[in-house]
């Protein structure tokens, strides 16, 4: 009875393992399947797997739309190049053989972009640094900007500056504090650049109609009037 008992043990167990092997190398064949799956394909998952937001979802649906349409099959066979009716009728002598030649190393040729593919989605810290600096200046330089627009708009809405008093006017421009820390921070104070070119003209220049043009924003490094005292500032 116990021998009987142990062979029913043993044989259950050896079942178990020749299912459990059984599904361990199917799982096996599919991701070797997918593993093995075209590199356009590789690419569309690598893309999913970095698609967090709605937007990134709905451009990798759009974009594997598009792959799908252009990667099916077309039921219209193109038939072959008749290159010696080319060559009958067009008179430049060897353009077609230069064409011909040109096209059948084309066919031949296989490019290797299995590097290009495994780069996609994946940020280098060095990246991830010049992203964050370029973050920072942009979000700089636009409120900067838009310092520039709000004072100007105060100004225009304000009435007659002139008919009002110091503490008034000081109250009117609440954001100066903010725009002379801006201007020590990307090094514009030596001389200001608002200077030669207020900031009516040059927005005014934006969307006027002639050959004159003044940026918004001018560094004063940017000035001609100002080299030497760039150049002292920088020790030079």
């Amino acid at each position: 009875y116990n021998l009987k008992l142990n062979m029913q043990k043993l044989g259950q167990n050896t079942t178990k393992s020749f299912i459990k092997q059984a599904e361990r190398a199917f799982s096996a064949v599919v991701a070797g399947q997918q593993n093995h799956n075209e590199l356009t394909n590789n690419w569309l998952l690598r893309l999913r797997d970095t698609a967090h937001t709605a937007e990134a979802k709905d451009a990798h649906a759009q974009l594997g739309a598009i792959l799908d349409y252009y990667n099916s099959k077309n039921k219209k066979q193109l038939g072959e190049i008749d290159w010696d009716h080319f060559n009958e009728t067009i008179h430049t002598e060897g353009v077609v053989d230069k064409i011909k030649a040109k096209y059948d190393n084309f066919m031949a040729s296989e490019y290797n972009v299995e590097s290009a593919v495994s780069k996609c989605g994946h940020v280098t810290p060095k990246m991830q640094a010049l992203d964050v600096a370029m973050q920072y200046n942009y979000q700089l330089y636009l409120a900067h900007y838009f310092c520039h627009l709000e004072q100007l708009e105060t100004m225009r809405n304000s009435g007659d500056i002139n008919s009002m008093g110091p503490l008034e006017m000081v109250k009117l421009m609440r954001g100066d504090s903010v725009h002379q820390t801006m201007e020590q921070e990307i090094g514009n104070f030596s001389p200001e650049s608002v200077n030669e070119e207020g900031v009516y003209t040059r927005i005014c220049t934006q969307f006027s109609w002639g050959t004159k043009h003044t940026m918004p924003f001018s560094h004063s490094s940017d000035a001609i009037n100002c080299v030497a005292a760039t150049t002292g500032k920088l020790g030079q």
